[in-house]
């Protein structure tokens, strides 16, 4: 039994405001690293939670496109929510074992969140980028095995030409 939690940082937008839309190219790299994790890694998520910030819920849709999924709005990963570590935890301790879930927020939520749940520092992710956290049981802070960082220039680099 283990839990999979995907921390996704937005696509990129046109500029950063909570009024901005995804740019193009940000839709583009967010189809490329969903379908990535979903065909080359072969992870699934059951569930997709999102900040409610534009560029975020853009992304999310595009996430739940590509896996079949409904974002749910969660209001604790807002752009100026700094400090929901512990609610998110919590929720994230209410879904059932054998999960995967997504959660589409912003730097430096992501980073605060998974230094929180792995209890190890993580860089400033790209955009569009995934780090993927696995918990053996119970998601619990500090517990969290930092698996990988996915990002659209990894993928890109390692595409044939």
């Amino acid at each position: 039994m283990s839990i999979l939690v995907l921390l996704a940082r937005h696509a990129k937008p046109l500029a950063l405001d909570t009024t901005q839309r995804l740019s193009p190219s940000g839709k583009e790299m967010q189809k490329v690293v969903s379908a990535h994790i979903k065909d080359e890694l072969g992870i699934r998520p059951t569930h997709l939670w999102t900040s409610p910030v534009l560029r975020a819920k853009e992304t999310a849709d595009i996430v739940g496109e590509v896996f079949g999924l409904k974002p749910q709005q969660e209001a604790a990963l807002g752009e100026q929510k700094i400090g929901c570590e512990s609610e998110i935890t919590q929720k994230l301790q209410e879904v059932p074992d054998n999960s995967c879930v997504m959660l589409v927020s912003h730097s430096p939520q992501i980073v605060s969140l998974a230094s929180y749940l792995a209890n190890q520092s993580l860089a400033t992710p790209p955009t569009s980028s995934v780090a993927i956290l696995e918990f053996a049981n119970k998601v619990e802070p500090g517990l969290g095995r930092f698996v990988r960082l996915v990002s659209y220039s990894d993928i890109s680099q390692n595409e044939p030409s």
